[in-house]
């Protein structure tokens, strides 16, 4: 039996993440404290741009921002 998975808040959460990388890439002078936070940031989308039913609740500017950054693990 299989669930109906709701990816609204996957995709809210995720675009939080979106605003952490593209705000802490930019940084000058990244903290300690704010280079994990990216790599943690990073690894989130990542891993969510792996799920087939994620990437569908995406629009298509989600979608296009999110690949743009380009992250590989």
């Amino acid at each position: 039996m299989s669930e109906e998975i709701d990816y609204t808040q996957h995709v809210i959460a995720a675009m939080d993440s979106y605003n952490i990388v593209v705000s802490h890439r930019t940084e000058a002078n990244p903290t300690d404290d704010q280079k994990d936070e990216l790599a943690r940031n990073e690894r989130h989308l990542w891993l969510k741009m792996k799920e087939e039913g994620f990437v569908a609740a995406l629009s298509t500017k989600q979608k296009a921002d999110i690949e743009a950054l380009k992250i590989s693990l």
